[in-house]
């Protein structure tokens, strides 16, 4: 439910901005990291996700090393979207139709930022979201 726009866009009101925002920042936000925290965080509205910058983004706790190197597959995934421009953001990520080039860019990603949080492979979502809290909970003790 992200997007990356170049101005000049001029935002509805029900929309979040973070201006001057860095390509590495927008990967890490693509990611399935931060969809899980969306999904376990945030609340719905009807089906859809609301995303909130006080609930969601500024508690996702973020990798404790540099995650620059993110750049090139967030471009990656902007470049594979321009492919598609007869397609909405919600048609390019249904499950049942999502490119296949488009989920092995996101698959790409989701593998690199997660080694930004550990060197072991998750297993499972359960264990994704059980780290990430654990380290919301290092966050809050101010570690």
């Amino acid at each position: 439910p992200i997007g990356y726009l170049e101005p000049p866009c001029i935002p509805g009101d029900a929309i979040l901005i973070i201006e001057n925002t860095p390509m590495e920042l927008f990967g890490l936000l693509t990611s399935k990291m931060h969809m899980i925290w969306i999904k376990t965080i945030g609340g719905k509205l009807e089906t859809r996700y609301r995303y909130s910058k006080g609930v969601i983004y500024n508690t996702f706790p973020l990798p404790d090393t540099n995650y620059d190197g993110l750049k090139s597959y967030a471009q990656k995934i902007l470049d594979i979207r321009e492919n598609h421009t007869d397609s909405t953001l919600a048609n390019l990520y249904d499950p049942d139709t999502m490119p296949s080039d488009l989920m092995k860019a996101h698959l790409k990603l989701d593998f690199a930022v997660e080694k930004l949080y550990r060197k072991k492979p998750f297993e499972s979502d359960q264990e994704r979201i059980e780290f990430l809290l654990s380290k919301y909970g290092e966050m809050i003790e101010g570690k």
